[in-house]
């Protein structure tokens, strides 16, 4: 298997989060570069790590109140966490974390795309946000995420395809 992701041979990556307010910014990975170095197609997915709180934030508890961030990543054609485009696809972090804890449900993986060809490469992004203060799902803890500060970390691999 031959992979490069943003031009590097290191596969980990993070999607660090600062300073996050209800219906404030998107935070944004900016664009993730894979490139198939290989000489026969392969699979790409990635694996999501435990999420960690670097502040708290204001008056509250992050990962007891994941319900109120939510998050979406992208490649190629499709929405690979959420659904279509970050603009309308994004869902609670809940889909895909434990709520009250921050571990991936399940083996956290997911394809990014399948049979990607020999030296051809795939661009995508993850974006995290919070819902608007209107709109948050448990309104008892609104100021949970209020300021607070998270590193969403992730691994890509890719194996031969078939």
């Amino acid at each position: 298997m031959a992979l490069t992701v943003n031009g590097g041979t290191d596969t980990h990556g993070n999607l660090t989060c600062t300073n996050l307010l209800p219906g404030g910014a998107v935070c944004s990975s900016g664009q993730i570069s894979l490139n198939n170095t290989g000489t026969v197609p392969e699979d790409f997915t990635v694996t999501l790590g435990q999420i960690t709180v670097n502040n708290g934030g204001v008056n509250g508890d992050v990962l007891s109140n994941l319900d109120q961030a939510q998050i979406w990543m992208g490649f190629g054609a499709g929405a690979v966490l959420g659904t279509g485009s970050h603009g309308e696809g994004p869902v609670p972090l809940t889909n895909y974390f434990t709520n009250g804890t921050g571990a991936p449900i399940g083996l956290g993986t997911y394809s990014i795309g399948s049979n990607e060809a020999a030296n051809s490469e795939n661009h995508g992004s993850m974006t995290l946000s919070l819902e608007p203060g209107s709109a948050l799902v448990s309104p008892d803890d609104a100021n949970a995420w209020n300021g607070a500060s998270i590193t969403v970390p992730y691994t890509i691999t890719a194996t031969a395809g078939v």
